[in-house]
């Protein structure tokens, strides 16, 4: 039987994890690295203003059996009315005031004009799956049942199954 000393340690840890920004489900406001700006606003090819956030979280994710975290950023663009009205809420480095993650799509065919496919590391080879290059884009979602949409690349086919274990 655990003392009582034994316990309140425990609730104190249990109390600093459900404070972590780690298992919060909330990604953080980052500020423009350039003009500190926690919205950046631009013009649109028709001449309309939009604003971004820019958002990042720790997602905990599982690869052949071994948990680690994953860093995630995802831009969320709004009209200006609606980025105006965010100004007075959002505050970097704090969590974005409305439940969501960032959920990761990859797919065969490029989500925008120009994307480059990805690669293993800055300077690394394409990753490819069944052949072909894998395009990458990460969204921002209210829906926190939502679930990432991972293509497994040909590399990974070619190593070890599940029931190995990495070196």
């Amino acid at each position: 039987m655990p003392n009582n000393k034994t316990t309140v340690n425990l609730f104190k840890s249990l109390e600093i994890m459900s404070k972590s920004n780690v298992l919060s489900n909330k990604p953080i406001v980052k500020a423009h690295p350039e003009t500190g700006a926690v919205i950046t606003y631009f013009e649109s090819e028709k001449g309309e203003t939009y604003g971004k956030v820019r958002v990042d979280q720790r997602t905990p994710v599982v690869n052949n059996g071994y948990m680690s975290f994953a860093n995630r950023s995802a831009f969320i663009t709004m009209d200006e009315k609606t980025a105006k009205e965010m100004e007075s809420i959002l505050q970097e480095e704090q969590p974005y005031p409305i439940a969501g993650k960032v959920v990761v799509t990859e797919s065969l065919t490029p989500f925008y004009d120009g994307q480059e496919p990805k690669t293993k590391g800055a300077d690394g080879d394409v990753i490819t799956h069944q052949g072909r290059p894998v395009y990458r884009d990460t969204q921002f979602v209210f829906d926190l049942e939502a679930v990432d949409t991972l293509l497994k690349s040909d590399r990974d086919s070619d190593s070890a199954t599940e029931d190995e274990t990495p070196e």
